[in-house]
């Protein structure tokens, strides 16, 4: 399994021990307020709604797994009829799914509880996951 690393928004680097190495300058720096996010290893998972009656249009949640095992859990996604898959694209640390479904958001988010469920058993990672409604 792999470990939740931080990368800071700024600098686009790991944050350790709340600190960011400048690239400009090559200093170290604390760890800037612009944000973060789950990077590698964590794989980046991202699943775009194309349904136009569906308020689930964009989710966006890291994981920190194999991209292997986030493709199982995604195929299982198409077994239960959670979506149909229009394109796909993957690599080692990212995973963007173009999908077709009538769920709502709520109901995706049920599927994707299940699918945390699934990776990591009992002891779900806490994690906040990005969504966006255009309209």
């Amino acid at each position: 399994m792999a470990h939740w690393v931080t990368w800071d928004s700024k600098y686009k680097g790991p944050v350790v021990d709340g600190k960011v190495v400048n690239p400009e300058t090559g200093l170290v720096e604390e760890a800037g307020s612009e944000g973060s996010w789950l990077g590698p290893p964590a794989v980046d998972v991202i699943w775009h709604n194309l349904h136009g009656l569906s308020n689930f249009k964009t989710v966006r949640a890291p994981f920190a797994v194999t991209v292997d095992e986030i493709f199982l859990e995604i195929a299982n996604h198409i077994r239960d009829g959670v979506y149909s898959i229009v394109s796909v694209s993957a690599s080692a640390y990212s995973f963007t799914i173009i999908c077709m479904t009538e769920k709502t958001q709520a109901e995706f988010n049920e599927a994707l509880s299940q699918m945390r469920g699934n990776l990591y058993g009992q002891s779900v990672p806490p994690v906040s996951v990005e969504t966006q409604n255009d309209g």
